[in-house]
């Protein structure tokens, strides 16, 4: 899937592996015509610690603003391939895996979808203003985590 060898990495050593052991699930995006991968995205849950998070946000996502922690559906990885760029954008790739989030809570109310990611603008942007994540905080280990309610 492009450049990040830390995602292909993931992809070609990791994702069975957390899979059997059930911690998280890995799913191909493939082009319908040609059969191609587009790219992929891995779902898990994650129970978040509440570090900066504001009272208001904290009230927001549980219900109590003085909350120390909250559970989430967190998308933990997410990539496209690079042939697929201005054609198969991350955005759809996304869109796929907040279906599949909201597929999730139908089943176990889980209603919070984060995404962690490093602190780059072009992330930032695509995550907030292109697709309605809001911020949450920095977490404590260094990655700014989004969230969205689905």
């Amino acid at each position: 899937c492009g450049k990040n060898t830390s995602i292909e990495s993931y992809l070609h050593s990791k994702a069975v592996l957390h899979e059997k052991a059930g911690a998280s699930k890995t799913f191909i995006v493939m082009d319908l015509v040609t059969s191609n991968i587009v790219g992929y995205f891995t779902l898990t849950t994650k129970i978040f610690v509440f570090s900066t998070a504001s009272g208001k946000n904290r009230e927001r996502l549980t219900g109590d603003k003085k909350a120390s922690i909250f559970n989430a559906l967190l998308i933990a990885k997410i990539g496209r391939d690079d042939a697929f760029k201005g054609i198969g954008e991350g955005k759809d790739i996304l869109g796929i895996a907040l279906d599949y989030c909201s597929q999730v809570k139908q089943i176990c109310a889980i209603k919070i979808v984060c995404v962690e990611y490093e602190d780059i603008p072009a992330l930032k942007v695509f995550y907030e203003e292109q697709n309605g994540f809001k911020f949450l905080q920095k977490n404590e280990n260094g990655l700014n985590c989004s969230f969205v309610k689905i």
